[in-house]
Protein backbone atom coordinates (compact mmCIF):
# COMPACT_ATOMS: atom_id res chain seq x y z
CA UNK A 1 0.00 0.00 0.00
CA UNK A 2 1.17 3.50 -0.77
CA UNK A 3 -0.29 6.70 0.64
CA UNK A 4 0.84 10.20 -0.11
CA UNK A 5 -0.33 13.32 1.66
CA UNK A 6 -0.27 16.94 0.58
CA UNK A 7 3.04 18.69 0.00
CA UNK A 8 2.62 20.28 3.41
CA UNK A 9 2.92 16.83 5.00
CA UNK A 10 5.19 14.64 2.90
CA UNK A 11 4.59 11.35 4.64
CA UNK A 12 4.75 7.97 2.95
CA UNK A 13 3.43 4.90 4.73
CA UNK A 14 4.03 1.31 3.66
CA UNK A 15 2.42 -1.77 5.15
CA UNK A 16 1.31 -5.23 4.13
CA UNK A 17 -2.07 -6.78 4.81
CA UNK A 18 -0.35 -9.70 6.58
CA UNK A 19 0.93 -7.39 9.32
CA UNK A 20 -2.21 -5.23 9.54
CA UNK A 21 -4.42 -5.91 12.56
CA UNK A 22 -7.78 -4.22 11.96
CA UNK A 23 -8.50 -4.17 15.71
CA UNK A 24 -5.60 -1.71 16.16
CA UNK A 25 -6.93 0.99 13.84
CA UNK A 26 -5.10 3.96 15.32
CA UNK A 27 -4.80 5.83 12.01
CA UNK A 28 -7.70 5.99 9.58
CA UNK A 29 -8.60 7.55 6.29
CA UNK A 30 -11.70 9.71 6.56
CA UNK A 31 -13.74 12.41 4.85
CA UNK A 32 -14.71 15.64 6.62
CA UNK A 33 -18.51 15.85 6.51
CA UNK A 34 -19.12 18.73 8.90
CA UNK A 35 -17.90 20.84 11.76
CA UNK A 36 -19.08 21.51 15.29
CA UNK A 37 -19.81 24.91 16.78
CA UNK A 38 -19.38 24.86 20.55
CA UNK A 39 -19.89 27.98 22.62
CA UNK A 40 -18.43 26.30 25.71
CA UNK A 41 -15.18 24.30 25.50
CA UNK A 42 -12.54 23.13 27.93
CA UNK A 43 -9.55 25.50 27.77
CA UNK A 44 -7.41 23.02 25.82
CA UNK A 45 -9.96 23.05 22.97
CA UNK A 46 -10.36 26.83 22.73
CA UNK A 47 -9.25 28.19 19.38
CA UNK A 48 -9.38 24.73 17.78
CA UNK A 49 -11.82 23.63 15.09
CA UNK A 50 -13.78 20.44 15.78
CA UNK A 51 -14.57 18.41 12.66
CA UNK A 52 -17.08 15.64 11.99
CA UNK A 53 -15.15 12.93 10.12
CA UNK A 54 -16.61 9.86 8.40
CA UNK A 55 -14.01 7.04 8.52
CA UNK A 56 -13.54 5.32 5.15
CA UNK A 57 -12.54 1.90 3.90
CA UNK A 58 -9.55 1.86 1.54
CA UNK A 59 -11.97 1.70 -1.41
CA UNK A 60 -13.62 4.95 -0.28
CA UNK A 61 -16.83 3.50 1.18
CA UNK A 62 -18.00 4.47 4.66
CA UNK A 63 -16.53 2.57 7.61
CA UNK A 64 -18.61 2.75 10.78
CA UNK A 65 -20.02 5.89 12.36
CA UNK A 66 -18.69 9.44 12.05
CA UNK A 67 -16.35 10.69 14.77
CA UNK A 68 -15.40 14.09 16.17
CA UNK A 69 -11.78 15.15 15.81
CA UNK A 70 -9.75 18.28 16.50
CA UNK A 71 -8.24 19.78 13.37
CA UNK A 72 -4.44 20.13 13.26
CA UNK A 73 -4.11 20.90 9.52
CA UNK A 74 -6.90 23.34 8.53
CA UNK A 75 -8.95 20.68 6.74
CA UNK A 76 -12.31 21.59 5.28
CA UNK A 77 -15.61 19.93 4.48
CA UNK A 78 -15.18 17.38 1.70
CA UNK A 79 -11.44 16.89 2.29
CA UNK A 80 -10.12 13.34 2.55
CA UNK A 81 -7.98 13.26 5.68
CA UNK A 82 -5.67 11.17 7.82
CA UNK A 83 -7.20 10.69 11.25
CA UNK A 84 -5.47 9.46 14.39
CA UNK A 85 -7.63 7.86 17.05
CA UNK A 86 -4.91 7.35 19.63
CA UNK A 87 -5.08 9.92 22.43
CA UNK A 88 -1.39 10.71 22.87
CA UNK A 89 -0.84 11.13 19.13
CA UNK A 90 -3.96 13.28 18.84
CA UNK A 91 -3.11 15.67 21.66
CA UNK A 92 0.51 15.94 20.50
CA UNK A 93 -0.56 16.69 16.92
CA UNK A 94 -2.71 19.62 17.98
CA UNK A 95 -0.07 20.90 20.40
CA UNK A 96 -2.12 20.34 23.52
CA UNK A 97 -0.32 17.77 25.72
CA UNK A 98 -2.22 16.39 28.72
CA UNK A 99 -5.57 17.36 27.21
CA UNK A 100 -8.78 15.32 26.84
CA UNK A 101 -8.36 14.64 23.12
CA UNK A 102 -9.06 11.22 21.60
CA UNK A 103 -8.81 11.95 17.87
CA UNK A 104 -7.31 14.52 15.54
CA UNK A 105 -7.08 15.20 11.82
CA UNK A 106 -3.34 15.14 11.13
CA UNK A 107 -3.12 15.28 7.34
CA UNK A 108 -4.98 16.12 4.14
CA UNK A 109 -4.74 13.24 1.65
CA UNK A 110 -4.20 14.07 -2.01
CA UNK A 111 -4.36 10.51 -3.32
CA UNK A 112 -4.48 6.87 -2.29
CA UNK A 113 -2.87 4.33 -4.62
CA UNK A 114 -3.38 0.64 -3.85
CA UNK A 115 -0.69 -1.65 -5.27
CA UNK A 116 -0.47 -5.43 -5.34
CA UNK A 117 -3.82 -6.45 -3.90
Amino acid sequence: MFYSLSAKFKIILFFSWASFDSTLSRMLIGRVIGDVVATQKVPSHEGRKILVVQPLQLDGTDRGDPVLALDAVSAGIGDRVLLTTEGFSAMTAVGRPNSPIDSAVIGVIDSVDLHGE
